[in-house]
């Protein structure tokens, strides 16, 4: 077998493709939250399950979750049983991701119990020393000799690894199968197209491994939730992704990856949520400016259309058909003559008589809101950010990437 040393996760990586389409970008508030853009990204990586998972895998724990939630779809667990050897157990854990593929998971539930060499890795991979990466023993919640033990052992696991760059003799520094086999399953779920939700720390520091070798797996992921330690809030930031929860679980027993299955299957049980939030703002926009338009009086004409007769029982139609009938109404020429003109000077022959009210029809008295968007629009800012966002997750990877392995 090839040592792990010898492993080019670039070449494997080469069969990694991005999801289909592109998540749409915000317009506005919506009341569904996170879960409209939660259920867009399930239906971009599993088109023929829109109405959510329904079976799932959840690797690896030793046993279902003690506090895990109720869900709808069909979990089954499976316990972390890789060889000791860490190419090995790379190839065992590519191999799982097929198994899950072969039996046509729909999702996968992925825990990887190391968190020592969970923190080593991570640490390294952000450049961060052994007390950057613990924070202080009161963010840790541990007491001091805890904390001081804790430091200790990641300052020497990074001394192991400072001059590893290559994914391959990274992970053979870190000596963890567990690491490997987590990359190794992360990375060939992408060449699977196998959607994943990571579950803790040790997930989120195996994702930022593979996440250095192609950009184009992220977008097969979702992270469960944020235990709040230093290193996993760090490790998800990089990884450029939103925990579904931020619940402080600090157990690596899948209880976190559990509870954010049911936030999916909440998500995904109303497809149209986004849309619906869309639909009915823009129903909210049409009512205003209807209203707006039937409550000045009579709409703006065109030269040449006749004035309907108006009706006697109807006071507004009435006071509408006496301004229509006068013709010595200075105001009228003056306002067709001259649109952009101000009506109180139209009107304003005597001194002492009060200015006209704008006319709301008038272009000029109200702002069109079918006109071009102002250039500095921070919304145009967005889209081009998330276009080329993107772009950067869909295409080849940038130097700029190259660069970061």
């Amino acid at each position: 077998m090839t040592s792990v040393e010898d492993l080019d996760l670039a070449v494997l990586a080469a069969g990694v493709e991005a999801p289909a389409g592109r998540i749409t970008p915000p317009g506005g508030r919506s009341d569904a939250g996170r879960l409209g853009p939660l259920a867009e990204w399930w239906r971009r990586v599993a088109p023929s399950r829109p109405d959510g998972p329904r079976r799932v895998q959840h690797r690896w724990v030793a046993s279902a979750p003690a506090f895990a939630g109720a869900v709808q779809a069909e979990v089954t667990w499976f316990p972390f049983e890789a060889p000791s050897p860490v190419a090995e157990a790379y190839a065992w854990g590519a191999a799982a991701a097929d198994d899950a593929a072969d039996d046509g998971a729909d999702l996968v539930l992925l825990s990887v119990p190391d968190a020592a060499a969970a923190a080593t890795l991570a640490a390294h991979l952000l450049s961060l020393d052994a007390v950057e990466a613990m924070g202080w023993p009161a963010r840790a919640g541990v007491d001091d000799e805890t904390w001081v033990a804790e430091v200790a052992s990641l300052r020497d696991g990074l001394r192991r690894v400072r001059h590893e760059l290559e994914p391959g003799p990274l992970l053979a520094g870190l000596g963890s199968p567990a690491m490997a086999a987590g990359a190794g399953f992360l990375l060939q779920a992408g060449v699977r197209r196998t959607p994943v939700l990571l579950d803790g720390p040790g997930a989120a520091a195996c994702a930022m491994l593979v996440y250095r070798v192609t950009r184009r797996v992220r977008g097969w992921w979702q992270v469960a939730q944020s235990s709040g330690s230093v290193l996993h809030d760090a490790s998800v930031e990089k990884l450029m992704l939103e925990p579904l929860l931020r619940l402080g679980v600090h157990a690596e027993d899948g209880t976190a990856s559990r509870l954010a299955l049911a936030v999916l299957e909440a998500a995904t049980s109303a497809p149209a949520a986004g849309a619906a939030d869309t639909a009915a703002t823009a129903a909210a926009v049409d009512t205003a400016t209807s209203g707006a338009a039937t409550s000045v009086g009579s709409p703006t004409l065109s030269p040449g259309t006749p004035v309907a007769p108006a009706d006697p029982s109807n006071p507004r139609d009435a006071a509408d058909a006496a301004d229509a009938a006068a013709p010595a109404d200075a105001a009228a020429p003056a306002a067709s003559a001259a649109p952009a003109a101000s009506a109180a000077p139209a009107a304003s022959a005597d001194p002492s008589s009060p200015a006209a009210p704008a006319d709301p029809a008038d272009p000029a008295d109200s702002a069109d809101p079918s006109g071009p968007r102002d250039a500095a629009d921070p919304a145009d800012a967005a889209d081009a950010a998330d276009a080329a966002d993107a772009a950067a997750a869909g295409g080849d990877e940038s130097a700029a990437d190259r660069g970061d392995r």
